[in-house]
């Protein structure tokens, strides 16, 4: 799985804030970023995409 976020960030239990400062994006294009990986993956959740990471 080829994902350009840092799912793994995410998945470590940061803040959606702090996910961002990391990446250096603003909080809105994260969210945004989000959004088309909860699509192309199928979920619609924080946690249905971290189970599925973990798998």
């Amino acid at each position: 799985m080829n994902l350009s976020l840092r799912p793994w960030a995410i998945a470590r239990g940061l803040s959606l804030r702090e996910v961002a400062m990391a990446d250096d994006i603003s909080y809105e294009t994260l969210r945004t970023h989000l959004r088309n990986i909860y699509a192309k993956l199928g979920v619609n959740s924080r946690v249905r995409l971290v189970s599925l990471l973990m798998r």
